[in-house]
C-alpha cells in the first residue's frame, strides 16, 4: 500500500514539473521573415526611422520607398528594412535600418547603415559580368507631374512662405521649373519641387520637399539651394 502511494506521489510530482516547464517556457524566437513592404508595420517603422534619423543627424531625410521588409518576433517585433532615401533634397541612395518595437508599442531605431541592399541588376545577354545594381522605380517613388498641378502650386507657395518665415528672409516664387509627387500612404501626398525664387533682388534655384497629410496640412521637410534643377 505504501509503495502504491509513493508511486502515485512520484507521478503527480513529475506531472507538475513537466506542466510547469510547459506553461512557463518562453516561445522559441525565430529569424527574420519577409513581410509586405507596404504593410502597416513596415510603413510605421520606416516613418519612425526617417523621423528619428532626421532629428539625430539634423538633416531632412525623405523616404523614397521601402525596397524590402523583414520582421522578427522577439519581446515585441524587430523590423529590418531596406529603404531608398534622400537627404536635404539630394540624390537617393539605399540604407538598411533596424527598428525595434516593444510590447508597449514603443519604437527604437537600433541601426541605420548605408548599404547597397537594392534589387540586383537585370541580366545582360551581351555581358554577363557583374555590374553595380541600378536603382529602379519603386511603389511610392517620386514621379513627374505637370507644373500646373494645383497640388504642386499650393505646395510651392507654402514652401516659399514657410522658408521665408523660418529664415527671416523675403522670398518670392518665380516659377515652378519641375514638379514631382508620390503618395506614401492613403490620402497623403509628398511633393518634390524645383523652384526658381527671388530674394534680395537675385534669382536662384532651390529644391523643396513638401509633405501634405490627409487633412491637407502642409509641412516643409526639405529646402536646398542648388545650382540648377529640373533639366
Amino acid at each position: 500500500m505504501k509503495k502504491s502511494l509513493y508511486l502515485v506521489a512520484v507521478l503527480i510530482s513529475a506531472a507538475c514539473v513537466f506542466s510547469s516547464v510547459g506553461f512557463g517556457q518562453r516561445p522559441i524566437l525565430g529569424g527574420y521573415k519577409t513581410i509586405d513592404p507596404a504593410g502597416e508595420g513596415a510603413v510605421a517603422a520606416a516613418d519612425f526611422a526617417i523621423k528619428t534619423q532626421s532629428e539625430s543627424a539634423e538633416m531632412e531625410y525623405v523616404l523614397g520607398g521601402i525596397v524590402k521588409a523583414e520582421s522578427q518576433v522577439v519581446a515585441g517585433t524587430n523590423y529590418r528594412l531596406c529603404m531608398d532615401v534622400s537627404a536635404n533634397g539630394g540624390d537617393g541612395y539605399y540604407v538598411q535600418v533596424v527598428v525595434s518595437q516593444d510590447l508597449k508599442q514603443t519604437y527604437r531605431l537600433t541601426s541605420w547603415t548605408s548599404v547597397d541592399c537594392g534589387p540586383p541588376p537585370a541580366p545582360d545577354a551581351e555581358n554577363t559580368r557583374a555590374k553595380p545594381p541600378k536603382k529602379a522605380p519603386f511603389h511610392g517613388s517620386f514621379k513627374a507631374i505637370a507644373k500646373t498641378d494645383i497640388g504642386a502650386s499650393l505646395a510651392a507657395d507654402f514652401a516659399v512662405k514657410a522658408h521665408a518665415t523660418k529664415s527671416k528672409t523675403a522670398y518670392k516664387l518665380g516659377e515652378i521649373v519641375k514638379a514631382e509627387d508620390r503618395e506614401p500612404a492613403l490620402f497623403k501626398r509628398d511633393f518634390r519641387l524645383c523652384l526658381k525664387v527671388k530674394s534680395d533682388g537675385k534669382m536662384s534655384f532651390v529644391q523643396a520637399i513638401v509633405s501634405v497629410d490627409q487633412y491637407s496640412n502642409h509641412k516643409l521637410v526639405g529646402w536646398a539651394a542648388v545650382s540648377k534643377c529640373g533639366n
